[in-house]
């Protein structure tokens, strides 16, 4: 076997492999990656289903992302609030902020709202923040949003 046959295997073998793991790995990344055909998990929904009864003269949006709802000149505490998303924002028909909700996960009680830090960046922004660990009643919610009363039907 001559050398250039040799160096010509061993290149076959090298490109074969490599392309070969390569559509190995993106095959284990397109396993890893599904769509969700639901935005909004069981609490969630039916939170979203409460607010939206309780606060009727309200929108009501789901998972908005901190960068929306307050601005710092600073790049850094700008950016860092883009990751993080506030479960509820409740907002006037001109999409004012009235509130913001947090639905604590139960998963997730170890790494609560208030520990993170995030409840008092919206609050310094000059935002109404409540955190609720179950789904509360409608007519706790409007109380607790507005200090009003459901109206009668």
């Amino acid at each position: 076997m001559t050398l250039e046959t040799f160096l010509l295997a061993g290149m076959t073998t090298f490109f074969a492999f490599f392309l070969w793991d390569k559509r190995k790995r993106k095959k284990a990344i397109e396993d890893k990656i599904r769509a969700t055909n639901t935005v909004l998990n069981a609490d969630e929904s039916s939170m979203y289903f409460r607010l939206k009864k309780a606060l009727p003269e309200y929108e009501v949006l789901a998972k908005v992302a901190f960068g929306s709802l307050i601005t710092s000149q600073n790049f850094n505490i700008a950016h860092g609030m883009n990751l993080y998303v506030a479960d509820f924002v409740i907002c006037t028909r001109n999409f004012d902020v009235v509130a913001i909700i947090a639905l604590d996960k139960l998963d997730n009680l170890t790494r609560s709202f208030e520990e993170t830090g995030k409840d008092e960046v919206l609050k310094m922004a000059g935002h109404k923040t409540f955190r609720y660990n179950r789904v509360p009643h409608p007519e706790q919610l409007r109380f607790d949003i507005t200090g009003t009363r459901l109206p009668e039907n």
